[in-house]
């Protein structure tokens, strides 16, 4: 039996069908209450004869849930956040939950005003991908759940997930030293909480290695200013010329702008100059040389903050983990 495109079917005409009433075929479809074995599958089985599709709105009226999950990330043109987000998509796509995705473009005026149209599509739950200031959910006009990725959170009952960026730092910095380079640290010039850690896990390498950190081991770059970006760059390149570099990167795209920057100098990859990264992102192993650096496991970090986004959807004061770092590996290619 095949529905014709203006035949709209109704729960009345499913519960006809069935033999069943009107509440049993809804308690069916949502799957609650009491019923059969055999009276489930004879519902369903109309259900996919004829098509039937629930009214989602009203079903969220009475429910008091979308279904819906939304997703906040600062800037989708940045391949971690990007392959986070599909992550995450398909996690909660399996689930039955859709999703709205915001890119804010780390601009605060966009970030409150996607806050304020996703409250009012009465999301279930909140996902907030990183950031120049902590987060509060306490901001919200809904309590609804909330979990940060790589955003430090206001609220202690926040979830808080992140890559462990310090060690991952650490261990990126403790290969260029190992190496015999002067290493030095270049950054992008915005806030955020996996920049912070990252510095930190920098200076930790220099102290267990007796080195201190003064201006000569620090570049900060402006990654949308293409033009500045490259002087920056080579400025610093030509006034240490004296010592073999080794650049430690706080993401692949500082590191492939580096590496051609270095280039144009008539300068080597690795042999003058050590270029390490962090992400892994698809082009690093394309670049040449190819980009030694930090691998975050994203479809770990996607997977845990699906999974805990819908058991606190389903339980609001469900005791779970409130922070998680997930480890990080170096992936050790031809640039260090």
């Amino acid at each position: 039996m095949k529905k014709s495109a203006n035949n709209k079917v109704s729960l009345k005409k499913i519960a006809k069908m069935s033999g069943v009433s009107v509440a049993t075929v809804s308690r069916v479809i949502n799957d609650t209450g009491r019923f059969s074995e055999a009276t489930r599958r004879r519902v369903l089985g109309i259900v996919k004869e004829t098509h039937y599709r629930a009214n989602t709105l009203a079903r969220s009226l009475r429910t008091n849930q979308s279904n819906s999950v939304g997703i906040l990330v600062p800037d989708l043109t940045n391949d971690f956040f990007s392959k986070v987000v599909q992550e995450i998509e398909k996690n909660l796509f399996k689930a039955g939950y859709s999703t709205i995705i915001c890119d804010t473009q780390r601009s605060p005026e966009m970030e409150s005003y996607y806050l304020s149209t996703l409250e009012a599509k009465s999301i279930d739950a909140l996902i907030v991908i990183s950031g120049d200031h902590p987060f509060d959910a306490d901001s919200l006009t809904e309590k609804i759940p909330v979990l940060c990725i790589d955003r430090e959170p206001r609220n202690k009952n926040t979830i808080f997930i992140s890559s462990n960026h310090r060690t991952g730092a650490l261990i990126a910095t403790q290969r260029l030293i190992d190496k015999g380079y002067f290493p030095v640290c270049v950054s992008p010039n915005y806030a955020s909480t996996s920049k912070t850690s990252r510095i930190l896990g920098f200076k930790d390498a220099l102290e267990l290695n007796s080195l201190k950190f003064t201006k000569a081991n620090s570049l900060e770059v402006i990654p949308k200013e293409q033009e500045s970006y490259d002087k920056s760059i080579e400025a610093f390149l030509l006034k240490d010329k004296d010592k073999r570099l080794g650049l430690f990167c706080l993401s692949d795209y500082i590191a492939a702008v580096a590496i051609r920057q270095i280039s144009k100098l008539n300068l080597k990859v690795p042999d003058e100059i050590g270029v390490i990264g962090f992400d892994d992102s698809k082009y690093a192993s394309l670049l040449n040389p190819s980009l030694t650096t930090i691998h975050q496991d994203t479809g770990k970090i996607a997977e845990l903050s699906a999974n805990m986004i819908i058991k606190l959807i389903n339980n609001p004061n469900l005791d779970i983990q409130k922070k998680i770092e997930v480890p990080v590996t170096l992936v050790a290619r031809e640039s260090a």
